[in-house]
């Protein structure tokens, strides 16, 4: 009796371990999601920003050979 009560304490502990450990994966997970869709964020960013700089070197150029 006393064994089977130790080993059913053993497995409630082992199973609270699992959810705790299932909990934090969980948690995780949707930390990486978030991280994955800022870093998307940034490199769309990132690109428009490269779009607007070649555009403003061109007008640059535009206006620099009109003033010459």
């Amino acid at each position: 009796m006393r064994e089977r009560d130790l080993l059913n304490k053993d497995v409630v502990l082992a199973e609270e371990k699992e959810r705790d450990k299932g909990s934090v994966i969980q948690t995780l997970e949707n930390e990486l999601k978030k991280l994955q869709n800022k870093i998307q964020g940034y490199k769309l960013e990132g690109q428009k920003l490269q779009k607007l700089i070649y555009q403003l070197e061109k007008d640059k150029q535009k206006y620099g050979i009109e003033a010459s």
